[in-house]
């Protein structure tokens, strides 16, 4: 499932699914949470946050929120 939605001066994606699930914290610090790690990186560098929820055949959610005014500076 994905939503997009805007509320107030920020936009927010989510994306969740029913599958398999994974441990957040492990991947943080496994090699294959490179992905994750890629995005944080990416949605820090404007400001934003990302939220990442899972439990062992739970399901995920990822939830990206981002301000609409640029407030880095970054272009």
């Amino acid at each position: 499932e994905i939503r997009i939605w805007t509320e107030g001066e920020s936009a927010s994606l989510e994306v969740s699914d029913d599958g398999r699930g994974f441990d957040p914290a492990a991947a943080r610090t496994d090699h294959g949470g490179i992905g994750l790690f890629t995005m944080r990186e990416r949605v820090a560098l404007v400001d934003g946050e990302l939220q990442v929820e899972s439990t062992a055949r739970g399901g995920t959610s990822v939830l990206a929120t981002v301000p609409l005014r640029a407030t880095t500076g970054i272009l």
